[in-house]
Parts: C-alpha cells; structure tokens; sequence
C-alpha cells in the first residue's frame, strides 16, 4: 500500500469521526443524546451514510444499485438481504441515534435518487389498484413496475383502497350472516326462509 493511499483511508476516518461527533453534539445540543432521533435526517447523516454505501460497495465488490431492491437487475434476494444487514449492522454503530428501519429507508431513498417521487396521476393509481390484484402486497415488485419507491406505493394503495364498514351491523347485515352460519352448519329453521 502506498502513502497516498494511507492518506486516503486516515482522511476517510477522520471525515467519519467528525461526522460521528457532529451527530453526538447535535443530539447532545437538542438534549436527546440517549432517546432515537426522529424527522429529517441532518446533512452529517446523509454525508456518513453515503459514505459507509461507498466504503461497503467497495469492499463487498458490488454497486449501490444492487442493495436496493427496485433497481437490483440480477435475482439475488438472499444474498443481498445478507449484505444489507451487514450493511444496516455497520450504519447503526455510527449512527445510533436512528431507528434500523429508518436507516434502512433513508438508505434507499439516498441510493436511489433517480426514482419518482413526484405527484400521482390518475393512471398510475389504477395501476396499483390492478397490480395489486395480481401480486399482492409485493409492494416491492409493484414500486419497481411503476418506478416508485415500495413505502410509496403502499401508502397509496392504503389511500386507495374502499373503506371497510365500522360499527353494528344492519338488520340486513344480521340476517344475512345468520342465513350463512345456517348454511355452513346446514340448518335449517323459521328464521332462514
């Protein structure tokens, strides 16, 4: 190894030390230096997050694309899923301040910058109700159909779909649930005719 790159990598992790201690004073600034931090992620988060993405795609061999799941080309879910955690593992040491699965979808909304987030039109939302009738609640396979983030499509979808009922049944409610137990249980009485 060359000085230069030893310089490389002591300037690496000093950046990721001043990082780490931005983060700490902040929160021993705003008083919740032990209790998770919620809402927008400070830019030092961002910066030390896109770093370790750089640092663990590096000496993994693989590109930022393949950790997100709507932009993976090759099917790899297991493999992935194993680097992710290590990945996650890795994140949450330096920043633990954060919730996992917060760090997890920051995590993919910074790699994946490219994907829409913008207003949706009236023909992507029947697409998700149709998709949806198709595969499910793969919530992560109908994002990467539409070109939109998993979390974004299913709030959506939940925006889109019929409310149910809430509260006591109608009388014609009522009398058509006893015809069914009736029918399941193969009675027959006065009150099913």
């Amino acid at each position: 190894m060359s000085d230069s790159e030893d310089d490389g990598s002591a300037c690496a992790d000093s950046m990721r030390d001043v990082q780490k201690e931005a983060i700490r004073y902040g929160a021993k600034l705003s008083g919740t230096e032990s209790v998770l931090r919620m809402g927008k992620f400070t830019r030092a988060e961002d910066d030390l997050i896109l770093t370790t993405i750089a640092e663990f795609c590096a000496d993994k061999g693989i590109t930022p694309d393949e950790m997100v799941p709507e932009l993976r080309t090759a099917d790899t879910p297991g493999k992935m899923k194993r680097l992710m955690k290590q990945f996650l593992s890795q994140v949450k040491t330096l920043i633990p301040e954060r919730k996992r699965q917060t760090l997890y979808r920051r995590t993919i909304r910074l790699i994946a910058g490219g994907m829409r987030g913008d207003e949706w039109t009236e023909e992507e939302k029947q697409q998700i109700l149709s998709l949806h009738k198709l595969h499910g609640s793969k919530w992560t396979k109908i994002g990467s159909l539409l070109g939109r983030y998993a979390d974004d499509v299913r709030d959506m979808y939940r925006r889109l779909r019929p409310r149910r009922r809430r509260g006591r049944f109608s009388e014609e409610e009522s009398q058509r649930l006893v015809q069914l137990i009736m029918k399941h249980l193969n009675i027959t009485g006065a009150c099913c005719s």
